[in-house]
């Protein structure tokens, strides 16, 4: 591989080229943000770290999920078969990751305690990521 000064100016000339095209891609996808459509909340929602406003494809997969456990025997193959397979194959991909390497936990908490365990940080670092973090807050900021 050539790595002189002379390949390198060449590549970002040709890289340079490419802007504009990826220019004209990214209107297009900004023309649908912000989703209002898919909401049945009305207007601006700023508690988001602690309760999110559902829109109606999430909510609608979580209703069918639970009429599925509810109206029919249980016969999947777990975890082989978890419906969130697909959710982090795509994950992985946005990130360019391998779904593999992607973990998911049910709460930032549990996120949140599983990073400061992995680092080994003890109850003296002066890390706090329980419950009565969150819980305080409410009270700190006047919602109940």
């Amino acid at each position: 591989m050539d790595l002189s000064r002379r390949a390198l100016m060449g590549s970002l000339g040709v890289a340079s080229a490419a802007l504009p095209l990826a220019a004209r891609a990214v209107p297009s996808m900004l023309t649908a943000l912000p989703d209002k459509s898919s909401y049945d909340f009305h207007g601006t929602y700023l508690n988001a770290a602690y309760a999110h406003p559902l829109n109606r494809i999430v909510r609608k997969a979580g209703n069918d999920f639970l009429m599925s456990r509810a109206d029919s025997e249980v016969t999947r193959a777990w975890p082989r078969d978890n419906p969130r397979n697909a959710a982090v194959a795509k994950f992985a991909a946005l990130i360019n990751a391998s779904p593999d390497d992607i973990a998911v936990v049910p709460s930032t908490m549990e996120g949140e305690n599983h990073v400061a365990a992995a680092l080994g940080l003890g109850e003296h670092a002066g890390v706090v990521t329980d419950v009565y973090h969150y819980d305080a807050s409410l009270i700190l900021y006047g919602e109940r």
